[in-house]
């Protein structure tokens, strides 16, 4: 029998901060990729998080807007894709709190979880958050028909494979493979350490 590298799975809410791990066992020559199976699979615990663009009827232009400029996406997308949540039980998730950007005024205001399918999902309720470790919990209005939530492991060593996971961008849910390379003091207090590593 193989001896199986554990790998583990970073689940991204934003360009830069990485919150969470899954860890996984793959086989050895599968160590480069993950299985489409099992993107499939993760794929039911991890989202994009998505605010409605704003119509003003209200507002008369002196002359046309050039839309046809701006790309494909832009011209027909009816929400910002604004951050990345995963499911950490079977009724919350978890997102940066800065996605959210509750302790500033902001005009969007209705925020929403999106599917691989394109299927929107309306939150509820925030029940925990915090800007020093900008993390916000909340839960929903109404769930996916399935839900496969990530676990935690705080078991993370320096030249560890792992994939990293988010929406980076706006450019929807992207799985890309590194390498656990360090761990770093939180910038501020030095209360955690941040783990640096080599997936883009």
């Amino acid at each position: 029998m193989h001896n199986r590298p554990k790998i583990l799975i970073f689940a991204f809410i934003s360009f830069f901060q990485a919150l969470i791990f899954a860890s996984l066992s793959f086989a050895e020559n599968n160590i480069e990729f993950l299985d489409k199976e099992l993107i499939h699979e993760l794929n039911f615990g991890i989202y994009e998080v998505v605010t409605p663009k704003k119509e003003n009827d209200q507002i008369t232009y002196a002359r046309k807007l050039p839309f046809d400029k701006l790309d494909f996406i832009e011209r027909n997308e009816k929400y910002y894709s604004i951050g990345t949540a995963f499911f950490i039980n079977n009724k919350d998730l978890m997102t940066a709190a800065h996605v959210f950007g509750l302790e500033y005024f902001s005009l969007l205001q209705d925020f929403y979880i999106r599917d691989a399918d394109g299927k929107v999902y309306p939150v509820n309720a925030v029940k925990r958050y915090s800007t020093l470790r900008d993390m916000v919990v909340f839960d929903l209005k109404r769930y996916p028909a399935k839900i496969h939530p990530l676990e935690f492991n705080g078991e993370t060593a320096i030249g560890d494979t792992v994939f990293s996971v988010g929406n980076a961008q706006g450019e929807g849910i992207a799985y890309r493979a590194g390498q656990v390379a360090s761990f770093t003091p939180e910038r501020q207090y030095g209360k955690w350490k941040d783990i640096r590593f080599t997936s883009p």
